[in-house]
């Protein structure tokens, strides 16, 4: 696929440098067949071909760049915090490297877990990953999580894509579930006792785009695939201080309940409008059908 192993590692340019010199930089250490505008763009594939131990391929290469540019064209830069891109690297360290915001902990993964196009299957007890953000520094008033996935989306039963779980209040949660039944194919954001939590009871299927989003201290709506299902929700008096679980519930320290998905993207931040939701979606879409053509 005309991938050049590089030489030993060597330091990443810091990311915000200028366009024309990060591009002389990636020309000189890359020799690429596509040369990357977009400078975070640029700063992640390097580090991306410094983890993977070999050049991105020119698909690759131009589906970060494109899909970089299409969050800051449509302002969404700035409200993702966290991108993990599970599908486009050539190996397992590189697919841990994120495109945005923390690193995540392995939690089992081994290097044949994964695949270049469909992604990274966990299953919730032997291997899911910690995403290292602190429950308790996410704003409860606006945040969102989303997930992509080639499959694996339970349609029945109760599955968790990313949460934490605290009993020391009750029943505080923070997750984005994979899709039980009745009120569990929800985006909870709030308490299990009295709370009201956005759901969906059509249309559910194993693969695709979930996004839940809380907009305001009162409410939240969950997007699958385009369908959305808007509700007020209660809102507890805060997080725990362990970080979300992919996969996985973070149950007070321990992976609970769990999910066999197949994770191509992940994404964390503020809250967005159903419309930024669309958004989002076609973007994640749009790249995963670029990666497809490796």
């Amino acid at each position: 696929m005309g991938y050049r192993h590089l030489a030993p590692p060597w330091i990443t340019p810091a990311r915000g440098a200028p366009n024309r010199a990060m591009q002389i930089i990636y020309r000189r250490r890359v020799s690429a067949s596509y040369t990357p505008t977009d400078t975070d763009a640029i700063a992640y594939l390097l580090a991306l071909a410094t983890a993977d131990g070999a050049t991105p391929g020119a698909i690759v290469q131009q589906a970060v760049d494109t899909y970089f540019q299409g969050l800051k064209s449509n302002s969404l830069w700035t409200l993702v915090n966290q991108i993990y891109l599970f599908c486009g690297p050539l190996t397992l360290a590189g697919a841990l490297t994120p495109a945005k915001g923390s690193s995540p902990t392995n939690n089992g993964f081994g290097s044949g877990d994964y695949n270049q196009i469909l992604g990274l299957p966990g299953n919730g007890t032997s291997k899911y990953l910690s995403i290292n953000t602190a429950s308790n520094s996410i704003n409860v008033s606006s945040h969102h999580f989303s997930v992509t996935c080639s499959g694996g989306m339970e349609t029945s039963g109760d599955r968790i894509a990313v949460g934490s779980f605290s009993g020391s209040t009750g029943a505080s949660l923070l997750s984005l579930d994979i899709f039980g039944t009745g009120i569990n194919r929800s985006f909870r954001s709030g308490t299990f006792n009295g709370g009201q939590f956005p759901s969906i009871s059509s249309g559910l299927g194993a693969s695709g785009f979930l996004c839940g989003s809380r907009t305001a201290y009162n409410a939240a709506f969950v997007d699958y695939n385009g369908t959305t299902s808007s509700n007020a929700t209660s809102l507890f008096p805060s997080f725990i201080a362990g970080s979300p679980y992919l996969y996985a519930l973070n149950s007070n320290g321990t992976a609970a309940a769990f999910s066999a998905m197949s994770l191509q993207i992940f994404t964390r931040g503020a809250g967005l409008t159903t419309a930024q939701s669309a958004t989002l979606r076609s973007l994640n879409n749009a790249y995963i059908a670029a990666i497809s053509a490796i």
